[in-house]
């Protein structure tokens, strides 16, 4: 069902993510956003315990995450239908937002964290466009931006030795092997 409404806005969106215009707005929403929601959020050092070794402690101060009751996502209609489907996490820049229903959940924390390190990394406009592209190009799951957070959470969920998640990040991005 989700590839079905990401491929009935593939045409609309590819020629309308193009613009520079929809990426500062969509940028200025998330700014807003966070800033909203900035006195209901946490700061990822809670979790140093369980994840020192995984992410830096600088990264775990500088991030923070939010529980919310509906997921926030910009009022742009394709974007909307785009990023609809049941979403229980959504990373907008040093900032993340969960359903109740994970809020607990180390391992869905882990996977957010890989995308704030993505947002880092890439800068916030070529995230955006990116991962909106590759989402309709490829669907959701097979996103390679996805990919890359899904295969580190599942190493993360293996409990073997801590391994720098911010160096695989990097490297991946470079087009390097993790």
């Amino acid at each position: 069902m989700f590839l079905v409404r990401v491929l009935s806005c593939v045409a609309p969106v590819a020629s309308w993510v193009g613009g520079t215009l929809v990426f500062g707005l969509i940028e200025n929403w998330i700014d807003k956003t966070n800033r909203s929601y900035f006195a209901d959020s946490k700061t990822c050092i809670v979790f140093e315990g369980l994840l020192s070794g995984y992410f830096s402690r600088s990264l775990l101060e500088a991030t923070r995450f939010v529980v919310v009751d509906e997921i926030p996502v910009p009022n742009i209609p394709v974007l909307k239908r785009v990023m609809s489907g049941g979403a229980v996490g959504i990373t907008f820049k040093h900032t993340y937002y969960l359903a109740p229903s994970v809020a607990n959940d180390p391992s869905v924390h882990f996977h957010e964290l890989v995308h704030v390190l993505q947002w880092r990394y890439l800068g916030a406009k070529p995230f955006i466009q990116r991962y909106l592209m590759e989402t309709l190009r490829h669907g959701y799951r097979d996103a390679p931006l996805e990919v890359m957070s899904y295969a580190l959470q599942k190493r993360f969920e293996g409990r073997g030795e801590p391994f720098d998640v911010e160096s695989c990040v990097h490297k991946y991005l470079k087009g390097l092997p993790l």
